[in-house]
């Protein structure tokens, strides 16, 4: 399977940043974001700042992988969600 990507412009810290996505990881970090109450663009932040030498774009895949992994292993064990902060 071959989805395209798409690209998102963010102001991350006083730099402009073009992170490339597939539309599904894009759906899912809107859909954390809203559950964080917060906007894509804090989210993207945040996870700028904490991630390290991995790449932003690799940053976001693994963050949203690890977010409803958790949330999964959540539902299971009755624990509380990843959080991005």
């Amino acid at each position: 399977m071959k989805t395209d990507k798409i690209a998102v412009v963010f102001t991350v810290g006083e730099r402009r940043t073009r992170v490339e996505l597939e539309e599904e990881f894009w759906e899912a970090l809107q859909d954390i974001a809203a559950r964080q109450n917060t906007e894509l663009a804090t989210l993207v932040e945040q996870l700028n700042r904490r991630r390290g030498a991995d790449s932003l774009t690799s940053a976001l895949r693994m963050f949203a992988i690890s977010y409803y992994r958790s949330a999964a292993e959540a539902q299971e064990a009755g624990a509380a969600v990843l959080r991005a902060t």
